[in-house]
Parts: C-alpha cells; sequence; structure tokens
C-alpha cells in the first residue's frame, strides 16, 4: 500500500502545531518565574450576640505553693547536777525551759522546736563526760549545755571528738571555749571575782572602801576545780599590788562534812576577812563550823557560788547574814518586757525568784535559739556549730553579749550580800583592775 503523500502531509502538519506552541510560548509569561502571592483572606470576626454579653473570662491556674518545710526538733542536751550535794543546780533545767517557751510562742522559730534533754552530771567528771556521751550517741542531741569547770574541762575533748557542740552559761573558766570549733560559753570570767570582791573592799566596804595595806586576808577553798584556782592566783597578783597580806590558806573535798582542822587555824591568824571558795552545801557547814568557833571576821565573802545556793541558808541559817559575795552580772527587772514572764515562768517551776545564774542560761538558751533563726538545720551538729558561731551578739536579759572569735562571751561581775536569808543585790556590775596584770 503506498502512504507516502499523506505521510508528507501530516509531517507537515504537526510541524505547524510545533511551531504555533513554541510561538504562544515565547510570547507568554515565564513559567520559571515566582507567582505572587495572593493575600490570604481574613477570617471574618462574629458579630456580637445580641445581648451584647462579653465572652466568658478564662479561670486563672492558681500558682503552685511552696512547700511547707519540714517541722525539726532540736535536741537540747543538758548535763547538771539532780542529785547530791550540788543538787540546787538543777534549777537551771527550769530556766531554760522558760527561756524554750518564751522563744517558741513567739512564733519565730516557725515549725522548729526546742526539746530539753536533762541528764545528771551529780557534779561529778566521770558521769559528766557519760552523760555527754549518752546525749550525743544515744539521744542524738547535737548541742549540749554543760555547768562546772572541772565537768565542762572533762567533757571538752569528747565533745570534739563525737563532733557535737558543747555550751556553757556557767562554767567562768576563761580558757573554756578556747582551742576547739565545738565549745562556747556565755559566762562570768572567774579571775574578775577576786577583782570584784577586793574592789568592793577597797572602793565600798563600810561607806567609803577599806584601806588593804596591811589588811590581813584568809581563806578556804575545794580541792581540784580550776576555776577556784585561777581566782586564788588572780587574788595573789592582787595581794602584791595592793598590799593585803594573804595569812592563812585552807583546802577541804567535796562532801566534807567536817572542818574544825581548817576553821582552826584560820582563826589563829586573826584575818580581817575570810573568803569561802565553795560552790555545795559545804559552804553552810564551814559558816556553822565558825560561828561554833567564834571566828567572826570583819568580812565574810564568797568567790561566787553563794547566790542561788538555798542549801546555804538552810544550813547556816542566820549565820550567813553579812556575807558578801560576787555573782554574773545582775539581773534588772525593769530592764525588759520578757523578765515579768520569765520571773512568772521560773517561779511557777521552782517556788522563787530566778538568780543571775538562771538569767545566764536563759540567756544562753536564746543563742542557741538565735542559730536557729538563722538557719541552722537542728538535727545536724556541725550546722548548729557553724551557726552559733555566727552569733556575735545577743541582747538577753542580763544585758548585752559580745562574742569573740573564740566563741566566748562575758561580763564584769556584781556584787551581792545576804540579807535576812535573802540574796540582795549591792553593786549590779563592779569593773576589774585593769591596771593590774
Amino acid at each position: 500500500m503506498y502512504f507516502g503523500p499523506i505521510r508528507a502531509r501530516l509531517l507537515m502538519a504537526f510541524a505547524a502545531l510545533v511551531s504555533t506552541a513554541l510561538i504562544v510560548v515565547a510570547c507568554g509569561a515565564d513559567p520559571t518565574a515566582t507567582p505572587t502571592p495572593v493575600p490570604p483572606t481574613a477570617t471574618p470576626t462574629s458579630a456580637p450576640a445580641m445581648d451584647d454579653t462579653p465572652d466568658p473570662t478564662p479561670t486563672p491556674v492558681p500558682p503552685t505553693p511552696t512547700p511547707e518545710p519540714e517541722p525539726q526538733v532540736l535536741k537540747l542536751g543538758f548535763t547538771v547536777p539532780q542529785s547530791g550535794s550540788y543538787a540546787r543546780w538543777g534549777r537551771l533545767v527550769s530556766a531554760m525551759q522558760c527561756a524554750i517557751d518564751e522563744v517558741e510562742a513567739s512564733g519565730e522559730l516557725g515549725s522548729t522546736t526546742i526539746e530539753l534533754l536533762p541528764e545528771d552530771s551529780k557534779a561529778d567528771q566521770a558521769e559528766g563526760v557519760s552523760g555527754l556521751r549518752k546525749l550525743a550517741t544515744v539521744n542524738d542531741a547535737p548541742v549540749i549545755m554543760t555547768i562546772f569547770t572541772g565537768i565542762g574541762l572533762a567533757q571538752k575533748p569528747v565533745a570534739s571528738e563525737l563532733e557535737v557542740v558543747l555550751f556553757s552559761s556557767g562554767i567562768q573558766n576563761p580558757m573554756f571555749a578556747y582551742d576547739s570549733p565545738w565549745v562556747f560559753r556565755n559566762a562570768l570570767n572567774t579571775t574578775l571575782n577576786a577583782d570584784a570582791l577586793i574592789r568592793w573592799l577597797d572602793d565600798y566596804a563600810g561607806g567609803s572602801g577599806e584601806d588593804l595595806s596591811g589588811f590581813r586576808y584568809a581563806y578556804i577553798k575545794e580541792e581540784g576545780n580550776d576555776s577556784i584556782d585561777l581566782q586564788i592566783d588572780r587574788l595573789r597578783v592582787l595581794a602584791d599590788a595592793l598590799g593585803f597580806e594573804l595569812v592563812a590558806e585552807e583546802t577541804f573535798q567535796k562532801d566534807d562534812v567536817s572542818f574544825d582542822t581548817q576553821i582552826t587555824k584560820i582563826r589563829a591568824a586573826e584575818p580581817d576577812a575570810v573568803q569561802l571558795f565553795s560552790l555545795g552545801k559545804e559552804m553552810g557547814l564551814i559558816i556553822n563550823t565558825m560561828a561554833q568557833q567564834g571566828l567572826q571576821p570583819k568580812y565574810l565573802l564568797s568567790g561566787g557560788g553563794a547566790e542561788g545556793n538555798t542549801e546555804l541558808i538552810d544550813v547556816a541559817g542566820a549565820a550567813a547574814n553579812g556575807l558578801i559575795y560576787s555573782a554574773p552580772g545582775q539581773f534588772d527587772k525593769e530592764a525588759d518586757e520578757r523578765a515579768p514572764r520569765f520571773i512568772d515562768c521560773y517561779s511557777g517551776k521552782e517556788g522563787n525568784e530566778p538568780d543571775t545564774y538562771a538569767t545566764h542560761f536563759y540567756d544562753g538558751t536564746l543563742v542557741i535559739a538565735e542559730a536557729l533563726k538563722l538557719g541552722a538545720d537542728a538535727t545536724s551538729s556541725e550546722s548548729m556549730r557553724d551557726h552559733i558561731a555566727q552569733v556575735r551578739e545577743i541582747t538577753g536579759l542580763a544585758g548585752l553579749w559580745v562574742f569573740d572569735e573564740g566563741g566566748d562571751a562575758w561580763a564584769p561581775p556584781g556584787i551581792g550580800e545576804v540579807q535576812n536569808g535573802e540574796f540582795v543585790n549591792l553593786v549590779p556590775q563592779i569593773e576589774p583592775y585593769r591596771d593590774i596584770q
């Protein structure tokens, strides 16, 4: 079959169509150009309802509350005599509890509370150390209060070993708070008891003071008490500087009941003043022995240990009247709004008003509470130690306590007298002999 002419005509027609298409492409828009975007059509806003009621406001989501801190309990130990011849010092437990009640009632501790754990030391070094170990290892007490120099110095290395805080408001030895970051105190410096008594004789006795040149001075002291020994060391320095003479120096053991030999020797020395270095009921027994032997010095003195020692009054009775004593700085009942509450609290527990030692332990408890206010972890002895060390000063009922870098705070002592069976303040604070070293 012959298709030649037809094929030719078809090819020519196809070529014509292709040419036309190319002309159209050449003369039209560039197919590779980016097309101009078309703005989106806005969504029409619905017209408000005929009653003009606005759309409901979404309910706000309340913020997530900050979780309340877990309640903490500070277990506060206290080794203190509660039996034996020094049992009267157990009254300090009441003073500390009154401070705890006061600070907890203030709300300043938040959810933290303080549990006081007294342990009977029986005024014995071994019992004091045993009590500290029990409080630290069995009761998990991170802070332990204590009293009496001999006991505190025996406890000091043990507290450092166990890494618990040891704190005293009654130990007067100035070395107690040094050489260990775990030990603190707010208390009288024991050597100043000697200054206070001699200053009183020098400036106040008899209305215008005694002439100490040739003055005859005797004492009887309890053996084995470092605080007493420091007072006597200072007494000798003052005697050399001021010209009075130590004519008799006698000793006894704690819990002794007979003092005839010592008083006989003192009487033979014909002293103008006799000083009693005793912390327990022995003081009353010594005074009775003096009365029995007719020893009546012009001045009867006590370098600490008399104030608040009701056993002294019970044992010696009227013979104790006229005893001049040194004691921590006096408690000013008018100076602080806390004072009436403290007196009511303490009297309700003990049946009598607080003395200056009770006041100092009240103030020491405030120092512990201050560490809690600063953010100490009540369950951590290390945290309590670090925060107690941050307390630079505190105003207690006994006045302002300022702590040095060694964790020690002290104030000059005052002078008092036993009058009609009562402890009466004579001089609130008395300056030491700063120029006699």
